[in-house]
């Protein structure tokens, strides 16, 4: 027998969450008015419809998670204020290795208004996607979700695909400085071990703040500010959807889906990965999924799972980050078809 509470009570604060997700393209408009409002309708309805009780903790809230990541999206900013991580003069390897360093989305940044044309820029934002995906803490995604299984040649492949040959011949490289490179290289190696990530991440944001200056970490920490919020809305209401059942739904909808049609579920959750990239932005789109996985006693089936991080890794994070969104529109729909061919054969 179905319980209509809980239905209701997921498909209200399920809802929501699905609305937020909406509005992620508008959030740098909407700015800090929508969110509040979106957390306090939020906590209303928790309250209202007896989800969560006055004075308990949001349980299973994901407190750690959200501070994982707001120390990579800090780490990244400090990265590119201490001066980026050195890969030489090609612009390639710049955009490759320095988003297994320090993150897609903080290399895309830095490479973005670097780069002598959109052109370039938009090919560097697509190997940078390539490279979050190759590394633990290259993305939000592959920072969250822990054992995802191999992904093959996909990476080469990709990166192939959007490699800048002819542009690499641009006049000058990026740059970078060693320093930063050599304390990346140590949180990298450390981020190996999903339980040494968040001292990894702590250490990295420690010693780039030292490097950079007492100015730098000031500066860091007030460009991500839309972003930190925006992490921290989603996080609320990601915490609210799972306390009322709504995740552990679509963890089921996903399972049955695999059971029926497996091949035809992987590539529904491939794009649907990329889609909710694009709308929600990858931190809010990572913890959503990393709730999603989490939501039942078992783990999702690696595949499933493989191709959730795989969905959220490739997505448009890097692009919007170098904001070069139109130029790198047909490498994005190249990549969707890569993406459907390599889900079919998992």
């Amino acid at each position: 027998m179905i319980d209509s509470v809980l239905v209701r009570n997921a498909g209200l604060l399920g809802g929501l969450l699905a609305l937020a997700v909406v509005l992620g393209p508008w959030r740098a408009r909407l700015g800090f008015p929508m969110m509040i409002g979106l957390a306090v309708v939020g906590l209303g309805l928790g309250f209202g419809l007896d989800v969560i009780a006055l004075g308990a903790p949001l349980v299973p809230f994901p407190a750690e998670a959200l501070f994982v990541l707001l120390l990579w999206l800090l780490m990244g900013r400090l990265t590119n204020e201490s001066g980026g991580v050195f890969t030489g003069n090609s612009w390639g390897f710049a955009a490759l290795f320095g988003a297994m360093l320090s993150g897609d989305q903080a290399t895309a940044a830095r490479l973005g208004p670097l780069a002598p044309s959109p052109k370039l820029a938009a090919r560097l934002a697509l190997v940078a996607g390539v490279g979050g995906l190759m590394s633990p803490i290259g993305s939000p995604a592959r920072l969250l979700l822990r054992d995802i299984g191999p992904t093959g040649l996909l990476p080469v492949g990709l990166a192939l695909l959007a490699w800048p040959y002819a542009l690499e011949r641009a006049p000058k490289g990026p740059g970078g400085r060693l320093a930063v490179t050599a304390i990346l290289g140590v949180v990298l190696v450390l981020g190996f071990r999903p339980e040494w990530r968040l001292p990894a991440l702590a250490f990295g944001c420690v010693s780039l703040g030292i490097l950079a200056g007492p100015k730098a970490p000031d500066a860091a920490l007030k460009a991500p500010g839309k972003e930190v919020a925006w992490a921290l809305t989603v996080g609320l209401l990601v915490g609210l959807a799972r306390t009322s059942g709504a995740l552990a739904e679509v963890r089921v909808g996903l399972e049955l889906l695999m059971e029926a049609a497996p091949a035809l579920a992987l590539v529904a959750v491939v794009l649907g990965g990329a889609l909710l990239s694009t709308l929600a932005g990858e931190l809010g789109a990572a913890l959503i999924v990393v709730s999603i996985v989490e939501a039942g006693a078992d783990p999702l089936t690696r595949p499933l799972t493989l191709a959730l991080t795989v969905g959220l890794t490739v997505g448009v994070g890097a692009v919007r980050a170098a904001g070069v969104l139109p130029e790198a529109r047909k490498g994005l729909i190249q990549r969707v078809f890569v993406l459907i061919v390599w889900a079919l054969t998992l």
